[in-house]
């Protein structure tokens, strides 16, 4: 990811031969660059979809295969002359059906010059580079899949004091990273490499392009036992995560090639822990930082709102999944006691190992109800842990596996559950055909 992010700016900024002059160039000029790569009659597609009300000049472009089908696709720059202000517009263009159709057009605002916002294709995904202020830069990738384009990743980095902060998420794989590095010097001061579990609320129709389940399978995920630990049929596990009002609700699917069950209280056997930091943090940034008038310091303790919960699978027959609450750094209210006893679970034994599936209610964690406001995503920091024991009789051989490189001494290294309200998505999704659908629709009285 690191590597891919590095080549990523330095394509655009120091290898890019697709950057036109200083002043732009016009389209007939940028015909004679697209003739190597198109007939005439797909280049004239995409004139044909542009505006033709007013003058505008191309200010830089890429040429690659954002779709993944195989065929050469364009995306450019442009500014237009009717336009007011810092703005250009960034044009997608895919081959559908023999056909240069145009599948996006975003507006970008810039600091100082057009040329801020780049364009590269690679990987399947176009990436589009933009500098939003003096030391503050963002990179986002999209691919176009069957009518939809889709949000892949999105790189941000900006200054916060005498740090330099880097952040990045793939909305497809639902891994992140945070990086807070000393602007002078280059020492790196804080890193963090996460799962993000969105949660939806219960019922709600997720569309294809919006991601909502992790799959860990990182070796740098691995906190123990990695010597023991032979790959993805061995030790892995998938996480999906729903709300509704009163309860936060998990799907544990656990990929293990020989599950070992619980056969006395004190006997090892395979569970699924989970560490949640409950603690609402206004900023991402305070939720790693903290900052005082003249410093900073790592978040590396919290005074309350540490939970670990570990989910026993039992037997499943006769014996059924249980919880204990491990761990807590606070005093539990009555009303969280009680809690404890809300909580539900339930397991299954499955060809390619178990699944858990359990609630877990808000008042656990000191909330009445659900803490979500409408419009706005909450954040929980949170881990879950795989325990593989492959032969009881060797405990000591016990793998882990996280959804973060992880200590739990350390609240910041948690990884993220992300609530999301109902007018909101984690990523964005357009599909191409959603006017010509809708139209139909009411033209059949729908």
């Amino acid at each position: 990811m690191k590597i891919k992010i590095i080549i990523y700016i330095f394509l655009f900024f120091l290898l890019s031969f697709n950057v036109l002059p200083q002043a732009g160039t016009n389209f007939s000029e940028f015909t004679k660059k697209l003739e190597p790569y198109f007939e005439l009659d797909l280049i004239n597609d995409i004139k044909s979809q542009l505006p033709a009300e007013t003058n505008f000049s191309i200010w830089g472009w890429d040429v690659g295969d954002f779709s993944g089908d195989g065929f050469l696709d364009v995306a450019f720059t442009a500014k237009l002359f009717s336009d007011k202000g810092r703005i250009v517009h960034v044009y997608l263009f895919t081959d559908i059906d023999g056909f240069m159709t145009k599948v996006a057009d975003f507006t970008y605002e810039y600091f100082e010059l057009p040329l801020e916002i780049g364009i590269v294709i690679r990987d399947n995904a176009c990436f589009i580079t933009q500098k939003r202020k003096e030391n503050d830069w963002s990179i986002v990738g999209y691919r176009f899949d069957s009518g939809v384009l889709i949000l892949v990743d999105q790189y941000l980095v900006n200054r916060i004091k005498e740090l330099t902060h880097e952040s990045y998420r793939n909305f497809t794989t639902l891994q992140g990273t945070e990086k807070y590095i000393l602007t002078k010097t280059g020492e790196e001061k804080f890193s963090s490499n996460y799962l993000i579990i969105p949660s939806y609320r219960r019922y709600r129709q997720i569309y294809k392009g919006y991601q909502r389940q992790a799959y860990t399978n990182y070796i740098e995920y691995v906190i123990k036992g990695a010597f023991y630990w032979t790959g993805d049929s061995d030790a892995s596990f998938s996480v999906k995560s729903n709300y509704d009002d009163k309860y936060l609700y998990f799907d544990v699917q656990i990929i293990d090639d020989n599950v070992v069950q619980q056969r006395c209280p004190e006997c090892p056997c395979d569970y699924i822990e989970i560490w949640m930091d409950v603690n609402y943090i206004p900023t991402n940034d305070e939720r790693y930082i903290k900052y005082t008038d003249k410093e900073f310091s790592i978040r590396d303790e919290a005074d309350a709102g540490i939970f670990s919960l570990n989910f026993y699978p039992g037997n499943f027959l006769e014996k059924p999944p249980y919880v204990k609450l491990i761990n807590t750094n606070e005093s539990l209210q009555v009303s969280q006691r009680k809690a404890i006893a809300d909580i539900k679970a339930v397991a299954f034994l499955r060809n390619y190992g178990y699944q858990l599936q359990f609630r877990i209610p808000f008042t656990l964690f000191g909330y009445n109800k659900n803490p979500i406001a409408s419009g706005e995503y909450f954040e929980f920091g949170c881990t879950f842990v795989m325990h593989d024991i492959d032969n009881e009789y060797r405990p000591e051989e016990e793998t882990l596996i996280a959804t973060s490189n992880f200590n739990p001494q350390i609240p910041s290294t948690f990884g993220s559950l992300i609530l999301i309200p109902d007018n909101l998505w984690f990523g964005n999704v357009v599909n191409i055909y959603k006017n010509e659908l809708l139209n139909n629709l009411l033209e059949f009285g729908f």
